[in-house]
């Protein structure tokens, strides 16, 4: 028995059986048509099925009983634009921020959708929160503010290292007065400089990790080494 359905659901899928054709009756007008068995047409023409959906009145009509809204009077609310500030109306439902794709433009252009996604991933609000546990410069280096300020540093400085002059590949921004120390030029793009990952390392082996200054990195740059 299983067999035999299996059998049937096989000829149903085959292309051949959903070509076959046969003959079926117009339900209006009663005319005998040809067409495809997959097919679930009940009537020869357009004509005969406008025919048809002219006698669904009353409880026969599958909308009968349902309230309808009428055009123009969905509820509208006021709403201030993010960018423009101007008023524009929207239904409730509709989460919408912006008066127009303009307006939407520049706010993805912008840094402000950067800063409210980065505010949003601070602290326990963040999905690898640990429960404070990481130290505070390890926190800062993750904010927008030092993504901005090492962008800021690598544009002035045309994504060059300013000791060996190559250009592009692993860039470190480097802080000339301490990261920890100096608390407030931390995000001071006149204390940043670009060196590569290479000389990065080397200014650090020489010079150490505390109390840097500005004349370690001038003496730093101008020293050269002869092979």
């Amino acid at each position: 028995m299983k067999g035999y359905k299996k059998g049937i659901y096989k000829k149903e899928k085959s292309f051949a059986f959903k070509n076959k054709t046969i003959e079926k009756k117009c339900e209006i007008c009663s005319k005998i048509f040809s067409d495809f068995i997959s097919r679930k047409r009940k009537f020869c023409s357009q004509k005969c099925f406008h025919e048809y959906k002219k006698t669904l009145v009353g409880e026969k009509n599958k909308c009968f009983g349902k309230p309808h809204k009428l055009k123009g009077t969905a509820i509208h609310i006021t709403k201030p634009c993010e960018i423009c500030e101007n008023d524009f109306k929207s239904k409730p439902s509709y989460k919408q921020r912006f008066c127009s794709t303009k307006c939407l433009k520049k706010y993805q252009g912008s840094n402000i959708s950067r800063k409210i996604h980065s505010e949003g991933q601070i602290g326990e609000k963040g999905n690898n929160w640990k429960g404070g546990i990481e130290k505070e410069s390890k926190r800062q280096r993750l904010t927008l503010n030092f993504k901005l300020w090492r962008e800021s540093v690598f544009k002035r400085d045309d994504w060059k290292c300013q000791k060996c002059e190559t250009r592009g590949g692993e860039l470190h921004p480097h802080h000339i007065l301490n990261f920890s120390s100096h608390t407030e030029l931390r995000f001071i793009v006149e204390n940043g400089i670009t060196l590569c990952v290479e000389c990065h390392k080397e200014f650090h082996h020489i010079f150490g990790r505390k109390n840097n200054t500005r004349e370690q990195l001038l003496e730093f740059i101008s020293y050269k080494k002869f092979l």
